[in-house]
Order: C-alpha cells, then structure tokens, then sequence
C-alpha cells in the first residue's frame, strides 16, 4: 500500500534558503520554543537625540555589506565583535541614515550567530530587538519597512528551527505589513528593499499556499520572484538565492495543479542547476542541492529515467554531508528535511533495485528526523516514516514494521492542520497502513480504520485537483481491503468492489514505475472473479493486464516477482480451464523466476509461490496421473511450509494442502510429515499477541477437524504412539497456551533467576486480556493491541532464551508420548477419533502401550448425522412430548454409538480390568473423544434398543472425560486438597431468580440438602442477593470446593461469553480463565450447558467447566446439555450421600465415584436418559 512519492509532494519539503522565514503579525509575541524565556539584552528602543560620547560608530555601509555577503557565503568568525559594537552603538543612541536603523543590522547579526550557535539567547534578543521598532510610532516609513524586513529574518531563523506552521503565519504577515509599507512609501526610502521583498514574498507563497492554504496558485510568486530576479545582477550574491526560490515556486507549481503540466518541474529542475553554477560557494548551497534531489525524485518518481534516481541519491548525499559540516547534531528542522530528501532517495531506490538494506538506511535516516522534531513542526516526517515501515513490512513480513508504520501515522494525523492539503496526504498514507495490516492480519477493525481514512481521503481528493494525484494509492487500497474480505466471507460483491477501485487506480495514474503493479494486481482481481462467477471474459481480460504489466515493468523492481507470481496464477486458471500444455509449460516457468526472485530476495511471500507452484503440478497429476507431477508437487509443498520468512498463514496452509494431497494418494509418511508441520504452526497462527476471540476466529477458520486428521494419517502410517501426540498438540490450543502462562518457573529461577522473574511479570501482562473496551478510543485500542503483540514477541524471545539453558531445553515443547503416557496411570484414557479419512479408539493402558479399535460403524458421515439430530432435539422444547422425542432420539444416538464400535471398545477395556474389589466393583477410565465425537452422548452409550438387559458404557464403568492428555497430568501434579494441612472449605451459591429466566424453585431445596449435609460447617453459603459476580469470584479464591446451582448461559457463536447468571449480572467465561485459584480442587455445577461444546470448535472445549479446570479446578461435575431444575436437589443429595460414605471428605479424587453412585441411584428411582444423561464428570 506505499505510494510513489511523485503523489506526495510533502515528502521531500525543499529547504531552499529565503530571504526572510516564516511570518507574523505584529503585536504580542510568543517566545519561538519552550526553551526561549531569555530576557533581551537591549533596552526598549525609542528615538532620541544622541548623547555625547567618545565613541565612534562604524560605518553602516561597511557592517550591512560584512552581513549580506555573510549571509549568502558564511564565515562568521567576526560576528562576535560585530554584535558587541553594535550593541555598543544602539545603546548609544546612534542613528543611521534616512530609512535605515543600527537596531535592523543589530537582529541581522544576532540571527546570523544563531544559525551558527543555536542560542536561543541569541534569536530571543532578537526578536526582542525587532518589535520594538517595529512597534516604534517615530520611524520613517523606510526604517519601518526595513524593521518589518528585519523581523521577518528573525521568524526565518525561528522557523527554519522549528518548523512551525504559526511562526510561518507570523513571518507572511510580516512581509504582507512590509509590502504595503513600501507601497505607501512616497519618499522612496523603501526602495532598496524591493528586491529582498519579492524573493521573500515569493519564497513564503511557496509554504503559504500549499502549508497554510491548503492549496491555491504560485503564479503570484512566480511573477513576483522572476521579476525580482531578473533586476539581480549575475554576480549579485542574492542571484543564486532567487533562482533557488523559483525553483521551488516553480516544483511547488507542478504539485498543484495535480503533476500534469510537466514544464513546471522541468523549469524547477533548469533553474536549480543554474543556481548551483552561479555560486559554488554558496553557504545554503546544501539546500540547494536538497532542492536539486526533490526535483530529480520528481522526475524519476513520474516516470522518467533511473539516472534522475541515482542523481537524487547524489545530491541527496552531498547535501547531507555539507548540512553535517555545519552542524553535526540534527537539531533543525531544515536540516531534517536535507535528510528526508535523502531517506527518500533510499527508500525509492530499495523499490527500484531490490535491496533491502537501503530500505533499512532510508528507515534509519527517517526515524531520525522523526525522532529529533518538535511537536509543531509539519507531518511529513511521521508520514514517509509509515511508508517507509509499510514497504518494509510487505518485504520482511515483520509485524512490529506496520504496527509501528500506523503508529506514526496516528502522529503524523495529530500534527496535520484540517484545512492544509496534507490532510489529504495523511489520511491515504494512515488508511493505506491499515489495509496492509488487514490484508496479512484480517482484523476486522482494521479494516473499518482503513476504509474510514481512505474514504475521508477520497472524498477531499476527489474535490481538490491539487491532490488528485493520490486517489490512484487511495482506490488501490480500497481495492485491497475488499479483495480479504472476499477471501473471507466469499460474497461476489467484494470482488467487484476490488475490480472497480483498482479499474480506477489504472485510469488514474499516470506513467510511472508503479503502474505495472497497478495493471497487475487489476489482473489479480480479474482472475479471482473468474474464479468465483466462471466469465471467460474477467480472464481473458486478467490476462491482458498482466501482459501489459509484465511488458512496461523494470527489469530490478522489488516487486517485479509479485507481477510474475499474479501472472502466473490466472495462467494455472487458463490451464485447468483448457488444458493447454503451452499454458503449463509458461505458467510453471514465470512462478519459478517468481520463486527464484522472492526466495533470493528473502521475501515472506516465496512459501506462497512455491505453495501455488506445487499446485500447479498436483493439477496435472489429477489430470495425467504422471506419478513424478505428484513427487514434483510435493516437494515444493515442502519447502514451501519450511520457508522461515515465510507468512504463518501461506506456510500452514501450504502444509495442509501437502498434507492432504498425501493422504488422498497413499503416501502415508509425508502426509504425517505435513500434518505434522502444520499442527506445529497452530501456536503461531493462534498467537499469543492476538486476543481470545480472535485467536479463537483463526482456530475455526484454519483447525477445525486438523488434529483428527492428522491422528487418523498417522494411524494409517502405522504410527500410533505419534497420532496420540498429534491429538495433543492440535487440540485445545488456546487452553494449552494459558496454562503456559502459569508456568510454575521456580525450577528455573537456580539456573538463570533474570530468565525467571522476566517470564513471571510478562505471562501475567500476557493473561491480561478481559478488560472492557467499549469505552477506549480506536487510539487507545490500537495501543493496547500494539502493546499485546510486543508482550507476546518478548514472551517468545525469552522461551528461546530459555531453551538455550542446560537441562531446559524441552522448555514448553509439547510432551512426547513418554510423557504422556503416564495420564493412565491411574485407569486406562480412551481416544475417540473420527476423520474423512477413518474413525478409531486408542486405548492407551496403565502400562503405557497404545491399542487401536477401529470404529467402522462412526466414519465421519455418520458422526455428523449423528450431531445434526441430537444438537436439533437438544433445541426442542421440555414439554410432555418433546421430553419423550429427546429420550426416544437420545436412545437411538447412544445405541448408534454403541453398535459402531464402542462395544468393541468396552471390550477390550474389560480386558485390562483390574482384580475387582469388594469396594470398587468397577474401574476408573477416561474418555478423550475428539472433534465431532466430542459432540455426542459417549457416557450414556449402549445397548439401548435391545429388551434384553444389557449393561452400557454406565453400566461397566466409572467414566470421567477430559479435554487433553496434559491437562489431567497437570490436575493429578497439583495440590490435593486431601493433603493440605487447611481442612477443605465450600462455597455454595443458591441464585433462583434473574432477569428473563424461569424461577429454580428447586434451588433452595438443593442448598438446603447441603446445609443438612455433615459437610455444613465448613460451607459458606451465598444466596440471591449477596450471590454477586463479585462475592462468587472473591469467594473462590479462598474455598477448595464450589457448588454453584444457578442458570447457565450458553453461547454457541461466541463461545467467552458463556456465564453464569447471578443477581448483579453474569460471571463470564472469560473472567473465570482470569482467574487463579491455587487450592481450588472441586467444582459441582448444578447449571445447565456447562460443558457443552461449541459445534464450531469441539477440540477448544470453549465451556464453563473447561474455564474452572483453567482456573485451577482439578475435577468438575458439570452438564453436558440442559439439566431438569428437580433434578439438582436429588443428584445433590446422592452426591453428597455417597462422599459422606467414603469417609475421605472433600476429596476431588473420589468426586468421580461419587457422581456413578449418584446416577445409578438416580437411574434405579426411574429417572430417564435425557436426564441422568446430562451429567458429566472432568478431571481427576
């Protein structure tokens, strides 16, 4: 999204030296900066008759001379003495000839030394000197011509420093005061000033109009500087300093009218050389040379030669040097903009010729001059700083480049005055760094900031023919933004947004080296409709333009790779369509030079090129059947998933795409080898610099039914123990992530300590992610989620850091199956997984070893008819007969499940059975079922629709679920309450009523069994009205147990936004996660849908139940669907019942036999399956 700087006139400001700076009324006037409250050293000036005195006063001819030919070839070496005579002589009382004032020659001086010192003393005595003759009411009207004259070189001084659009104001009022001075001067004195005022004039149109203006005409100065230069003779020292001010007239002349009268630039270009021939020694010659850089920048940018480049560059380099020379430290704004001039040289260059470290010296020099200006000076530092950063971000791909690149767009927007045309100019570079970022992130805000600014942008441009220069930029990143939201949402509507707006670029540029790039991402819009709608017609004319740009394209462009890789790619269409082996062959020759070219280069996009090389191949091995297109198309797939530059998301989907072509041609091992990749880019496609709910959005959009996949791949290979980890590693990824967040790190802290209290205090800034936001400004916003992104890259740095230490090497890496293992230790885990490619059980035993049941009866077809009716009865009403349509339904799901291959399941589990005991006749085990499986009713499967009496799934076992392998190894690890020195405490809360839900009459009745419970003592008991959000969370973080009995809320679409209803409003799942709750051991959630999953997303376990384990909950008794208020204080009275009896207290570990007796019973006193059904056990 960078412009060419020939639409951007403010980005090489020209700092031609003029006679008098930036003007002002006269009147009250500020001090020119912060740091200027130095009292003037002369008295207040008043006309009197001399005293007498021995002095003797220089001659005013010999010290005006000594300063004019200072100011225009330096060498201040006497300035020192000057001052102090002429100090001596104004408060003396000595007065000049007719017209003229020691005071005038006086300013002159002080501002001279003040170029050379910077003493803000220096300017402020000056301006002091200044207005009080100015202020004088006893001058001639020469001597007040010459004060204003004066004055206005003090504002020069001052602005030149500063930059200040109100100290330019202030100097164009004081040359507007000066020339109707002048003009009503009838004794002629004013005269000899003529000349200074129409090169001053003319210099202070050429920032008033475009600066101030906003706009207008510089005929006015055109004339006014010609004529005063044409009444210069050719060894005047004023001549090279006029011709340099029509040089910029006439630059300035050709930005306004829109870069199309060209004779402008040309005559801005003839007399800059001239006036360098004039005066060599020059000492503004380095602004001289500044202004022949911008010209040959023009030139080049508007599409002429490249030798105009390599000359900008030059004289760029030479004015830097001599502006050094003078003073080493940038500390003026004039010497900022004689870098700006060479950074923008870099920049163009780094486009022109590929090198990415001239783009790193352009951002170097640019950052500078960012970093050094004051708060008034103009945007244009702030802005070429956001394009610079943008193109660099399109380069490298590095995020921190364009969140950095809109930051500096926000300064420059804060600097820019609403009615300047670099408004404009501000708005389509801001607008254009958000689209960038939306094309490569997808946020959705981020695309409503960029169609915000690019819109406001538009809607000026298209009003001001001075701008229109830069609506081609501004259609083309409105053309960008809708071609990812096509990408997104697939509406047809977006593209043919798309191919408008960048039909309207096309049209509207004019001949320069980006116009290839235009005509080519035209063509790019033109294929994909094809793509979308099948017109013949948007290809063939895709084509077109693409040849057009591959035609006028220079050979060096940086992005010449990206013209091919587009031109490439509606070739491939053109190939599927017709099958034309010439269109092959010159298809696959343009994406590798593009491969080629974007590979040497670095280039984040060469994983993409390879990606759509690779499918090209795969194209004609489904065509031909050539076996070799299959093993050509896969190794390109593989290098390109391993490109480390390369995009997260091209490089994943690139894995999944070889993964998936693998495994649909038998080739087991790179199939695993590619799912494998792909699941380990999940972290990163999820990442921790993103918030929840958009790290869940990318899991939805990229995971979903990836880890099934790719376990039933590896199955397949015969690679069991690695389907067990790739299971682990690809599902609950945001779960996993947060618990990295609170890493016990105290291992850590003997080995490098430093590491270890870093990594502390950024997971904590990392785990802050609920905060409200609806009351932050899109600023506040924007540096909130910046602040994030660089939190997450610090987390990942120090992770590394860490690896890097002996003994820590596996830091946070996914467990090996080794480890794993160990999570049946306590009873046999049960993986239930159903993919495209088969469905399977993997048992793993208390010993460690991995058996696999194939379910042939739930292959993926069947798993989803399965869900479709059950999530379609779970919606019906709890009437009579919708209660007996679920049970009938849910009997038909369980025995679906049972007959296609849960019995095979069961049995085997008997085999491994431990010796049965008096106590304990059945036997512990963990069900993992994964992806769609983990929709369905697995606890109450069996063989339902038989009259014999057969024993199902709750029948033979006591059955806990759990969401991950590490997650029931990390609850097992954790503090026991059992062996906790503090005696287990509970926290009830009974809340019946809330706003739109039906009354829990059977609520009270259910506290009331706990009261009665020989547990009450140790219970706190919160109801109705102290049963608040805040009362819940505080009482949770001092209670081990919890029995919540309250409505739960369920949201499907976003899932962090399930809750529980209390009386001040809802205790959300993301504030639960927030939480950490050390000694919390068990949670009984007598709620509906508190652990039912999100259909979107089943491996994310995004519910309550989940939320609490997160928390620090090592088990849970939660609902798998809607529960039966009258069914809370019954399950609760067996529960407690049955824990009473076990004699062990509130022990998490015995939560999960208590649950089983209480179910049993409840199923003996005839409650049916759609009831009993719905309660589920988790964890330990």
């Amino acid at each position: 999204m960078v412009r060419s700087s020939a639409h951007n006139p403010t980005a090489s400001t020209s700092a031609c030296p003029p006679i008098a700076l930036s003007g002002c009324g006269v009147g009250k006037t500020k001090s020119f900066s912060p740091t200027l409250r130095t009292r003037s050293r002369s008295p207040k000036f008043e006309l009197s008759e001399p005293r007498p005195s021995k002095f003797t006063p220089p001659s005013y001819e010999l010290y005006e001379r000594e300063l004019v030919l200072y100011d225009q070839l330096g060498g201040g070496s006497n300035l020192d003495h000057q001052i102090e005579e002429l100090r001596r002589t104004v408060a003396e009382g000595h007065r000049a000839e007719r017209g003229r004032t020691w005071e005038a020659l006086l300013v002159l001086a002080l501002v001279f030394r003040f170029d050379i010192q910077e003493s803000a003393a220096d300017l402020e005595e000056a301006r002091a000197v200044a207005e009080a003759v100015v202020k004088c009411t006893e001058l001639r009207t020469g001597a007040h011509t010459q004060a204003l004259f004066v004055f206005g070189r003090v504002w020069e001084a001052a602005y030149r420093h500063w930059g200040s659009t109100d100290v330019l104001e202030r100097a164009y009022k004081c040359v507007v005061d000066a020339r109707a001075n002048a003009d009503s001067d009838c004794s002629g004195d004013s005269a000899r000033y003529s000349d200074g005022l129409d090169l001053l004039t003319g210099w202070l149109l050429t920032y008033h109009i475009p600066v101030i203006r906003a706009g207008g005409d510089l005929s006015e100065a055109i004339t006014l500087v010609s004529a005063g230069v044409d009444r210069l003779g050719e060894k005047d020292p004023w001549k090279a300093l006029g011709l340099g001010i029509l040089s910029r007239a006439y630059r300035w002349q050709w930005h306004l009218t829109g870069c199309s009268d060209w004779t402008y630039l040309y005559k801005s270009d003839e007399l800059v050389r001239q006036a360098l021939e004039i005066r060599p020694n020059n000492r503004r010659r380095h602004c001289l040379l500044h202004m022949l850089a911008s010209t040959c920048q023009d030139r080049f940018d508007g599409g002429e030669g490249v030798q105009y480049l390599h000359e900008a560059l030059a004289a760029a380099q030479e004015s830097v040097r001599q502006a050094r020379e003078i003073r080493p430290n940038v500390t003026r704004f004039e010497d900022r903009n004689v870098i700006q001039s060479l950074a923008m040289a870099y920049f163009t260059l780094s486009r022109v010729e590929g090198r990415l470290k001239d783009l790193d010296k352009a951002i170097a020099y640019q950052t500078l001059i960012s970093e050094t200006s004051g708060p008034d000076e103009p945007p244009s530092f702030f802005l070429n700083l956001c394009v610079f950063l943008s193109f660099r971000f399109r380069m490298a791909g590095r995020l921190i480049d364009i969140d950095n690149a809109i930051e500096a767009g926000h300064r420059a927007l804060e600097r820019t005055r609403p009615d300047s045309l670099q408004t404009e100019l501000t708005l389509s570079t801001l607008g254009n760094a958000h689209a960038l970022r939306f094309v490569h992130g997808g946020d959705q805000a981020d695309f409503d900031a960029a169609y915000k600014y690019l819109d406001q942008a538009a809607t000026r441009v298209r009003a001001n023919k001075c701008t229109l220069a830069l609506l081609p930029c501004i259609t083309r990143a409105l053309a960008a933004i809708y071609d990812v939201q096509f990408e997104t949402h697939a509406r047809l509507e977006d593209i043919d947004f798309s191919v408008r707006y960048q039909t309207e670029c096309v049209s509207g540029a004019g001949e320069n080296y980006e116009k290839p790039n235009f005509y080519s991402e035209l063509g790019g819009y033109l294929s994909k409709r094809y793509e979308a709608g099948k017109d013949e017609t948007d290809l063939d004319e895709a084509i077109i333009n693409h040849e057009i740009a591959l035609a006028t394209v220079a050979t060096g462009l940086t992005e010449r790779h990206m013209i091919l890789w587009r031109y490439g790619r509606s070739l491939a269409h053109r190939y599927q369509l017709h099958n034309e082996p010439s269109d092959f062959d010159k298809c696959a020759h343009i994406m590798k030079e593009a491969a080629i070219a974007a590979r040497a280069a670095a280039h984040p996009k060469t994983s993409q090129y390879l990606a759509d090389l690779a499918s090209l191949f795969s194209m004609r091995y489904e065509a031909q059947g050539e076996k070799e297109d299959l093993d050509i198309s896969l190794r390109y797939y593989a290098v390109s998933y391993a490109v480390p530059e390369g995009f997260i998301d091209n490089r994943f989907q690139s894995a999944l795409a070889a993964a998936r072509l693998a495994q649909d041609n038998n080739r087991p091992k790179d199939a695993v080898n590619a799912f494998s990749a792909a699941i380990g880019m999940l972290p990163r496609l999820a990442w921790l610099g993103l918030n929840s709910s958009r790290r869940h959005a990318k899991l939805i959009n990229y995971a979903s039914q990836l880890a099934s996949d790719a376990a039933a791949s590896a199955i397949q290979a015969g690679q069991l123990e690695r389907a067990v980890e790739l299971l682990e590693e690809g599902r609950s990824v945001l779960w996993r992530s947060m618990m990295e967040l609170r890493t016990d790190f105290s291992s850590l802290e003997n080995s490098a300590p430093g590491l270890a209290r870093e990594l502390v205090l950024v997971a904590q800034s990392l785990e802050y992610d609920g905060m409200s936001t609806a009351k932050l400004t899109e600023r506040q916003l924007e540096e909130r989620a910046q602040h994030r992104r660089r939190t997450a890259e610090r987390w990942e740095f120090l992770i590394e850091q860490v690896r890097k230490v002996p003994e820590f090497e596996g830091f946070l890496k996914p467990l090996s199956f080794s480890e794993l293992r160990k999570a049946a230790a306590e009873g046999p885990v049960v993986i239930l997984n159903a993919s495209k490619y088969r469905s399977d059980a993997l048992i793993i035993h208390p010993q460690g070893m991995v058996r696999c049941i194939s379910l042939e009866g739930l292959n993926i077809d069947t798993v989803k008819q399965l869900n479709f009716v059950f999530s379609k009865a779970l919606r019906i009403p709890r009437d009579q007969n919708g209660c007996r349509f679920i049970e009938q339904l849910l009997r038909v799901v369980s025995s679906r499940l049972w007959y296609g291959g849960l019995s095979n399941v069961a049995e085997a589990l008997a085999s491994c059975a431990p010796p049965p005991s008096v106590s304990e006749e059945l036997f512990r085990v963990w069900w993992m079922p994964t992806g769609l499986l983990s929709l369905l009713p697995v606890q109450c499967a069996g063989p339902y629709d038989s009259r014999t009496d057969q024993p199902g799934i709750a029948d033979l076992f006591v059955s806990s679920f759990t969401t991950t392998l590490s997650s029931l190894l990390a609850a097992r690890n954790s503090q026991a309450s059992g062996s906790c020195d503090t005696p287990a405490r509970m926290v009830a809360i009974s809340q019946a009523s809330t706003p739109g839900n039906a009354p829990l009459r059977a609520a009270g009745v259910e506290i009331e069994v706990l009261a009665q419970s020989r547990f009450s003592p140790g219970i706190t008991f919160l109801r109705e009205d102290t049963a608040s959000v805040s009362s819940f969370t505080s009482a949770l973080t001092s209670h081990n147990w919890v029995h919540c009995c309250c409505h739960g809320h369920w949201d499907s679409e976003h899932p962090l936004d399930s809750a529980f209803d209390l009386c001040d409003g809802r205790l959300m799942l993301h504030q639960i996660i927030s939480l950490r709750l050390d000694q919390a051991d068990f949670a009984f959630l007598s709620a509906c849908h508190t652990a039912r999953q999100s259909v979107s997303l089943p491996d994310e376990s995004m519910h309550l139940a989940a939320g609490l384990q997160i928390a620090g909950f090592r088990g849970v008794l939660a609902t798998a669907w809607a529960m039966a208020d009258r069914d809370g204080p019954a399950l609760a009275w067996h529960f407690y019942k049955a824990l009473e009896g076990m004699g062990r207290g509130m022990d998490a570990r015995c939560a999960a036999r208590a649950m089983q007796s209480a179910v049993r019973e409840l199923r003996r006193e005839g409650m049916p399956m759609h009831r009993w059904a719905a309660f589920v056990h988790i964890g330990i």
